[in-house]
């Protein structure tokens, strides 16, 4: 489940649904580079998870990864800040096909 944007964070009612209904959380396309946005919603959830008794381990956590062409470096550091934010599961975004086979290298090597 979603909710929330970049302007407002996530909205203390789609939390709580998202907290006692969902199985996770996907992050808005806008929220795609902004880390320290996303750690921020992401701690609230815990928050908001852990009080409706729930497991967080059990809870899933999509970021998105909105890469740069010719920039390799920077999207490894992108992935490992939303996995050090608490980001479980990564999807990423391109409408151009010639980045999938760097990016791919980028993300695995």
């Amino acid at each position: 489940m979603g909710g929330g944007t970049l302007r407002t964070g996530g909205r203390p009612g789609a939390l709580h649904r998202i907290a006692t209904l969902a199985d996770g959380f996907t992050m808005s396309g806008l929220l795609a580079n902004r880390t320290r946005r996303g750690a921020a919603l992401i701690a609230e959830l815990r928050t908001a998870v852990t009080e409706a008794g729930r497991d967080w381990s059990a809870f899933g956590t999509e970021a998105r990864l909105r890469p740069a062409p010719g920039r390799p470096d920077a999207w490894r550091s992108l992935a490992d800040a939303w996995r050090s934010a608490g980001g479980t599961h990564l999807t990423v975004t391109t409408d151009d096909r010639s980045l999938l086979g760097p990016l791919h290298a980028a993300l695995t090597g």
